[in-house]
């Protein structure tokens, strides 16, 4: 699945629990949890991938700035070697700018994977109050 598919179907289940999770029957907050728990497996998906993206792009940068300071320094061996340094990054910044987006991408996944499993267990805490609550009424009918 996509990340933004995955995405909105998340926003979508956390927008209805957040509004509607005091007046929901067991069944629907069960429901709804296993709805959230599945889509949460894609997204962690999502994230693997977004890292591996982040870490791919890390990776081209630093073989290619190694490799522009080599020729840089094969040029002109009596430069030392942080202008060369720096001249292959200042060369390079459009790999250093992609890798800083993909970075940024993949921690925010992680950040939205740690919530989701702070809401999946926010629904469980209140399927167990509903249980609770069932059981007590069903109990003082009797």
């Amino acid at each position: 699945m996509k990340a933004e598919k995955v995405l909105l179907e998340i926003d979508e289940i956390i927008e209805a629990y957040t509004l509607q999770s005091e007046s929901m029957s067991i069944n629907e907050l069960l429901l709804i949890q296993d709805k959230l728990s599945g889509y949460g497996f894609y997204f962690a998906e999502v994230v693997a991938k977004s890292k591996m993206d982040y870490n791919f792009g890390y990776l081209k940068r630093k073989i290619v700035i190694n490799r522009a300071t080599q020729s840089i320094l094969d040029l002109k061996v009596e430069k030392a070697m942080n202008k060369a340094q720096t001249k292959a990054e200042t060369q390079n910044e459009d790999l250093l700018r992609d890798e800083l987006t993909l970075e940024g991408l993949a921690f925010e996944y992680d950040l939205k994977l740690k919530q989701l499993n702070r809401v999946l267990s926010a629904m469980q805490q209140r399927i167990s109050f509903v249980k609770k609550e069932w059981e007590l009424a069903k109990f003082q009918t009797n």
